[in-house]
């Protein structure tokens, strides 16, 4: 088990488990908040790696709008 506590890859400030992960190029990074995640997602968006898996649960498919046909 993993006792070392964990900083956030963007701020440095401590990371609650099981915080915000994203799987990169460079590995998994581990973010203290949704804003830190989404602002490296932004900076770095060429290096975030698709989930694996099925899409995500509690995620409904939603129809195509007419636009999308």
């Amino acid at each position: 088990m993993d006792t070392e506590p964990r900083v956030c890859d963007l701020c440095s400030l401590s990371v609650i488990p099981p915080g915000f992960p994203l799987n990169t190029t460079s590995g998994l990074k581990v973010f203290c908040c949704e804003g830190c995640q989404g602002i490296y997602a932004m900076l770095h968006e060429a290096d975030i790696l698709p989930e694996a898996g099925p899409a995500r649960a509690g995620s409904p498919d939603l129809p195509l709008s007419s636009d999308d046909r």
